[in-house]
C-alpha cells in the first residue's frame, strides 16, 4: 500500500522480491543496487538468517520523481525463502504495491518453485492483496546452469495469468534490469491510476 510521508513530502512505493530459498532474490537486488546512480539510492541494508546465506530482507530506496509535489521513493525488499520464516515473509509482503517472483530454473527446483508461488498467493490473500490487481513480474533465474527447465514449461507451470516474465542470470545481471524496469513501470502506473494522477520528472 502506498505510504504518504507528509513531513518529508514523500510517497513510498513498495516492491517485494519473492521466491524459493537461494533462488537469486538477493543477488537481483545487489545487482540493481550496484548499477544504480549512487545519488539516487540509499545503502543496501541486510540481516542474515542463522541457517544459510539467504537474507532476512533487503531495502533499497530509489528516488523516481514527483507526484503533485511529493517525491517518489521506490523501496525494494526480499523475503527469506525458507519455510520456517513464513511469518516473516508474510510481514515483509504486507503493503506491497508490486511483486517480483524469482523462480529457480534448475530442474531440481520445480517443486520448490510451485510451493513458493502458492505460498505467495496465500500470503498476499492474508494481507488483503489482490493478485489480480497488484502488478506481478516473474523471473526465471539461473539460466546459465544445467540441467534447467525450458522456459515454456516454466510458463505453463508458474504463469497461467500470463504476467510479464524474464529469463535471467542474476549473478551477471542478465535480464535483471529489464525485469526491474517492467515491475517499476507497472507499479508506478498502478499507483498513479489508484491516486488518479500522473507522474512528473523530479
Amino acid at each position: 500500500m502506498v505510504q504518504f510521508d507528509n513531513q518529508h513530502r514523500q510517497i513510498k512505493i513498495k516492491i517485494v522480491y519473492y521466491g524459493p530459498a537461494v533462488g537469486g532474490k538477493t543477488t537481483c537486488l545487489q545487482h540493481i543496487h550496484r548499477v544504480t546512480d549512487p545519488q539516487r539510492r540509499t545503502k543496501l541494508y541486510s540481516l542474515n538468517t542463522a541457517s544459510d546465506r539467504t537474507l532476512f530482507f533487503d531495502l533499497l530506496s530509489l528516488n523516481l520523481g514527483r507526484i503533485r509535489g511529493y517525491r517518489l521513493a521506490l523501496q525494494l525488499y526480499t523475503v527469506p525463502g525458507q519455510v520456517q520464516y513464513d511469518a516473516t515473509r508474510r510481514t515483509v509482503l504486507a503493503g506491497a504495491d508490486g511483486v517480483v517472483f524469482v523462480a529457480d530454473s534448475q530442474v531440481t527446483q520445480q517443486e520448490a518453485n510451485l510451493e513458493s508461488l502458492e505460498n505467495l498467493w496465500a500470503n498476499m490473500a492474508a494481507n488483503g492483496l489482490d493478485r489480480n490487481t497488484v502488478p506481478v513480474v516473474l523471473l526465471y533465474n539461473k539460466r546459465d546452469l544445467d540441467p534447467i527447465q525450458k522456459v515454456d514449461d516454466m510458463e505453463a507451470a508458474l504463469n497461467p495469468d500470463k504476467q510479464p516474465a524474464f529469463p535471467t542470470v542474476a549473478i551477471t545481471g542478465e535480464g535483471v534490469l529489464e525485469a526491474f524496469s517492467a515491475i517499476g513501470e507497472r507499479t508506478l502506473a498502478a499507483v498513479a491510476d489508484k491516486l488518479g494522477v500522473g507522474t512528473s520528472p523530479q
